[in-house]
């Protein structure tokens, strides 16, 4: 059972299809399945397909696995027809059973306990799969509270990891070996997340930063006392950051609706070379060296494009990415009216969103 968690990141970096309401029931299905067999090297019709069935199931995996697996075994059954000779054609289907079969072992893992996985273990130590099941397990299980219940998470990842060692410990193949040591070595990045989770939990609470900018864009320079009594809300990002761009509806939303409730939005960004194209309306990373007043141009372009108000601050070193324990962007932190950090969230997800717009309503008495 290969690459049991990243199942995702192959649909996402596949197919993002737009899907019309009329190929979601089985008659469109019928329709694009039709369509396929007679041009198999239709990629546009191959990622509606796929993207509709996909969308159906990703909801039911946890609801109505029988009914899920189900239509993933139909899903097989029709990709097995599905006889493309155009290269790119061809390696987009072989994608496609990839990430059909790794629906399958989702909802394989999801039936299967950690209870039932360590009693497979005892009995037979050289159970591959079970190996690789724990492993996923852990991770899983472990990986979504990392940094909200980073402490939970620790407990979890640890109880898998025991589990494989001692797998490790009974078995005399070494090839179990040199599998238990391939899945303990995934379980690096979640322990430093996790770790990372620890730090921002130690924050909450905490006085914020004192904050030394060098310099300032689409707006003017802020101080220290212009922010006494406000709520502050600090976004860690960067102009080439997509999940960070994610965020702007929220800012745009958060700016309009509390800046005259005592909200101060600054946006942490750094110097990264990035000019204005005018042609494309997009910011490029430039092959020359970028003069910093060139830079601030470039940001205030992408500020009017994006339709950001708040201020840029431009940071001219790491310290206070490092004091808040920036390890990956968007990176929002919360400080109140006192300048007490109350909340950090990382990441564009919705949730976040809702906890950043839930505590700014308690604290601005919206």
């Amino acid at each position: 059972m290969k690459n049991l968690t990243l199942v995702l990141m192959l649909i996402l970096g596949l197919m993002n299809p737009v899907v019309a309401d009329d190929e979601k029931d089985s008659d469109g299905d019928t329709k694009l399945q039709k369509s396929i067999l007679e041009n198999p090297n239709d990629l546009a019709a191959f990622n509606r397909y796929m993207g509709s069935n996909l969308q159906q199931i990703a909801p039911m995996m946890n609801v109505d696995p029988d009914k899920a697996e189900a239509k993933l075994d139909g899903m097989l059954k029709f990709l097995e027809q599905v006889k493309p000779t155009e290269g790119r054609s061809q390696q987009l289907l072989l994608q496609a059973k990839r990430v059909v079969n790794s629906y399958k072992q989702r909802i394989a893992l999801t039936r299967t306990s950690m209870k039932e996985l360590i009693a497979k273990l005892e009995a037979n130590p050289d159970d591959l799969q079970a190996v690789q099941m724990v492993a996923a397990k852990a991770i899983n299980a472990a990986g979504p509270l990392a940094r909200s219940e980073p402490d939970k998470a620790e407990v979890l990842l640890a109880e898998g990891k025991a589990v494989l060692e001692k797998a490790k410990e009974k078995t005399e193949d070494d090839n179990t070996k040199k599998l238990v040591d391939q899945q303990l070595s995934k379980f690096g990045r979640l322990e430093s997340m996790i770790a990372a989770g620890k730090k921002l939990l130690a924050l909450i609470g905490q006085d914020a930063a004192e904050m030394e900018i060098g310099q300032w864009a689409n707006g003017d320079a802020i101080s220290a006392a212009d922010l006494k009594g406000k709520v502050v809300l600090l976004d860690f990002w960067a102009v080439w950051c997509g999940p960070c761009i994610a965020t702007f509806p929220h800012l745009r939303q958060w700016q309009e609706k509390y800046a005259d409730k005592g909200l101060v939005i600054l946006g942490m960004t750094r110097f990264y070379n990035y000019t204005w194209d005018d042609t494309t309306k997009r910011a490029t990373r430039s092959q020359g060296k970028v003069q910093p007043m060139d830079e601030i141009k470039m940001l205030e372009k992408f500020a009017d494009k994006h339709q950001l108000t708040h201020r840029f601050a431009i940071q001219s070193d790491s310290d206070l990415s490092q004091f808040y324990g920036v390890t990956g962007i968007p990176h929002a932190v919360l400080i109140d009216q006192k300048g007490k950090i109350r909340l950090i969230r990382v990441g564009s997800g919705e949730q976040n969103a809702k906890d950043i717009d839930n505590l700014l309503k308690e604290l601005l008495g919206a």
